[in-house]
Formats: C-alpha cells, structure tokens, sequence
C-alpha cells in the first residue's frame, strides 16, 4: 500500500466515524451496548469513551515510536472541547 492510499483510507475511515457517531442521539448513548465487554454490560456512550481512551493510548505509543526513529516532535494533542458531541457555545460577555 502506498503512502497516498493509506492516507485515502484513513481519511475515508475518519470522515465515516464522523458521521456515524454525528448520527447517534443521546437516548442510543444511554443505551446498552449490545455485546459484553470485558465481561460486562456497557452503556453505549461507556463504551465510546472507553473506545476512545484505548485509541489514545494506541495513537500515543505510534507518535513516541514515530519520535524515537525521525527525531521530531509531537504531533498529537487532546481532541478539542469545542469538538466535543456536547460542547455548546456560551454567550459572550456572560456567565
């Protein structure tokens, strides 16, 4: 796979996560997870966050590796609050 394939591939991914997860109400978040999960019974917004800590931990472990062999910096960071499924925009000036 080339390096431009792979990256068509992950931003095909990216973009279908999105709008996956854009798609889900807050009641299917408060919902069971379908399957058992590490022998237990999750709600599916449980699920997510634990699907996304698991990712972080993965992506950092790629970005120090990548570090150590190019000698560059992070690239990484926390996703945003303001990206966040929640986030909503407080009015100007006020509290």
């Amino acid at each position: 796979m080339t390096k431009e394939d792979l990256l068509q591939t992950l931003n095909a991914e990216f973009a279908s996560l999105l709008s996956t997860l854009e798609g889900l109400s807050e009641a299917q978040l408060g919902q069971e997870y379908p399957l058992e999960v590490a022998g237990v019974r999750l709600m599916t917004g449980d699920f997510l966050m634990h699907l996304a800590s698991h990712f972080s931990y993965h992506l950092g472990q790629m970005d120090y590796h990548r570090r150590i062999t190019t000698g560059g910096s992070p690239l990484g960071g926390a996703v945003s609050p303001t990206r966040l499924w929640s986030a909503k925009q407080q009015p100007k000036g006020g509290s």
